[in-house]
Formats: structure tokens, C-alpha cells, sequence
């Protein structure tokens, strides 16, 4: 995950000296603000914008918009048949769009995770929601190759405080796994990923369902009692440090996890689908990094800070209480 300072953006041409006069002379008059007031609260208003960062435009402006859409309609309709384009449509599927059956079972894995109060079975149906994203995505770049579609995207998701630099790790390690590239704006508290379509809808359902067991299990942390040094006899784990710590273990781990299910997904599909897999998979890699590179020229990485260890500890046992059985869950 990168971090920095969000792209210039488009300057834009403001009101004239008389526009802004007569702006502001009718709002003082029609609140009874005082002339001298008015004017402090304009200037303070005026200094404040210009303190504010720009961000990065991520796709075309409103006067574009219909040009946009003009050029994907034609591309939609220029896209050849195959048999797998057959197939799709015979499922009731439009071109371009993603398979809501296979969508459907991804999330209700997930939600079974997120309800289930037994870490283990938490495990193994996240472990098989990510088997299932890796075949779903692999599937679906072999198809966009054949018919010459697929484009990369790019998407804000907003971090709620608290922790949420901790929070974005998990959604730069869910991303890492799936293809995704994160980068993180401190100023907005926005992440913006960048990546193929059916990729990205797929990290961010992840994500959300991961940062609610992620909650869950901060929470149940939170009520053990410790008489270890260093921490006060019988209060809760519930210091920003632990909980942070914890946040960021956990993210690693799971990372850790997610991995293993992704990389053993993509060598059965592998043997599948032949040599053809590789170039198609390292094309789009590059794709998504020529994009990124565009949009984010001057990153930096967050540097790692010194955490809570009792946290850190707390946070990888957490997601690391069960070997993930993914074969024992049926995703039917």
C-alpha cells in the first residue's frame, strides 16, 4: 500500500469582483450579518479553500460523460461472439456484466461468516469465499481476453476513524491478493484502488465482511481481563494502542491466509486452463500498474510504527485460531 499527496486537479475560473460583492452584500443583508463580519467570515472561508488539497480526477468530466457513454456502447457492440459469450447468454447474463450467481454464492459465504460466532467456521468460509473470487476472477479475465473488453477502473472507499490507517492495511492486503492496487490519502481518510472491474467489486465485498469480523473479534479482545506487567490488574484490553495493534496483526494474518487460498486456486485453475492463464494474467498486471502509475506519479510508502506487542499477539491469534477448511464448505 502507497501513500501521498493526491494529484492537481483542474483549476476553475471563480465570480468577478462585483459578482462576489453583490453575493456577499445580499447574504449580509438577508441575515443581518454586520459588514465587517461578513467580510472576516468571507476571507476566512476564501483562505480555507486554498488550504485544502486537490484530488485526483478518476474519470471523465460531467461535459465528457456522454462521450464516455457513447464509446462504451460501441465497444459493447463490437465485442466478438465465443462460446463462453454463448454460454453467458444463455444464463441470462449481458455482455459486460458479472455472473450474479456465482456473485450470490461469494456472498453469502461471506455472510456466514460474518454471523457465525465460532472462529473456525469464520475461517473456513472466508477461505472459501476467496477459493471462489480467485476461479470467478480468473474465469473472467480469460473471457475479457478472448473478447477484447476489459478496462481498469479506479473507486474511493471511505475509512471511518478510529484506526483507520490500520483499517486500510486490511483493504491494501485484501487488494495485494486479488490484483488491486491501494493507495491511501490521510488528508480525506479515502483510500482509491485501482484495478480490473470484477476485481474490484470483489476486494470490496472482502473488505467490508472482513472489517466486520475484524470489529467482532477486537470486541472480544476487548473484554478479556489481563494481570500481565505493564497493564493495569482486571481493566480491558481497550487502549487505542492494543486495539490498533490488533487491527494490524490481524490484517497481516488474514493476509497471510487469503494468500494461501488465492495461490492454491490459481494453480488448480492453472492446470485448467493451460499456458494461456499466465500472459493473460501478467497482462493485466501490467495494465493496472501502467494506470496507477498515471493517476499516483509521486508515492511513498507508509513506514511501519511501533505497536502494542500484547495487541499485535492478541490480533494474530485471533485469525489465526483454525486451519482453513475450505474443501469442508459447500458453496452451493
Amino acid at each position: 500500500m502507497t501513500g501521498g499527496p493526491p494529484g492537481a486537479g483542474t483549476s476553475a475560473v471563480g465570480p468577478s469582483k462585483s459578482e462576489t460583492e453583490w453575493l456577499v452584500g445580499g447574504w449580509q443583508f438577508a441575515h443581518g450579518v454586520p459588514m465587517w463580519q461578513g467580510w472576516r467570515d468571507v476571507l476566512r472561508l476564501f483562505g480555507q479553500l486554498q488550504s485544502l488539497r486537490r484530488l485526483t480526477p478518476l474519470g471523465p468530466l460531467p461535459s465528457q460523460w456522454d462521450q464516455a457513454r457513447a464509446a462504451e456502447t460501441t465497444r459493447a457492440v463490437r465485442r466478438p461472439a465465443s462460446p463462453a459469450t454463448d454460454r453467458a447468454g444463455d444464463a441470462g447474463i449481458e455482455p459486460g456484466e458479472h455472473d450474479p450467481r456465482m456473485l450470490g454464492k461469494i456472498r453469502a459465504l461471506l455472510s456466514k461468516a460474518e454471523a457465525t460466532t465460532f472462529a473456525e467456521e469464520a475461517d473456513a468460509y472466508t477461505a472459501k469465499a476467496q477459493d471462489l473470487m480467485t476461479r470467478y476472477a480468473i474465469d473472467e479475465a480469460l473471457l475479457e481476453a478472448f473478447e477484447g473488453s476489459g478496462a481498469v477502473l479506479t473507486r474511493r472507499i471511505h475509512i471511518d476513524n478510529p484506526y483507520a490507517q490500520a483499517k486500510v492495511q486490511l483493504l491494501s492486503i485484501v487488494g495485494d491478493v486479488n490484483r488491486v492496487r491501494v493507495i491511501w490519502d490521510d488528508f480525506h481518510t479515502m483510500a482509491t484502488v485501482v484495478g480490473m472491474a470484477v476485481d474490484l467489486q470483489l476486494v470490496e465485498m472482502l473488505f467490508t465482511s472482513l472489517l466486520v469480523q475484524a470489529t467482532r473479534a477486537l470486541t472480544e479482545a476487548g473484554n478479556v481481563r489481563t494481570s500481565q506487567a505493564g497493564y493495569s490488574s482486571g481493566r480491558m484490553n481497550r487502549a487505542p494502542s492494543f486495539r490498533r495493534a490488533f487491527l494490524l496483526s490481524y490484517a497481516h494474518r488474514i493476509g497471510e491466509r487469503l494468500a494461501e487460498a488465492g495461490d492454491r486456486a490459481t494453480a488448480e485453475s492453472s492446470a485448467s486452463h493451460g499456458a494461456e492463464l499466465v500472459p493473460v494474467l501478467r497482462r493485466r498486471a501490467e495494465e493496472v500498474d501502467k494506470t496507477f502509475d498515471r493517476l499516483f506519479p509521486q508515492t511513498r510508502e507508509i513506514r511501519a510504527k511501533r505497536v502494542d506487542a500484547r495487541g499485535w499477539d492478541a490480533g494474530r491469534t485471533a485469525a489465526d485460531r483454525a486451519v482453513f477448511l475450505s474443501g469442508q464448505v459447500e458453496s452451493g
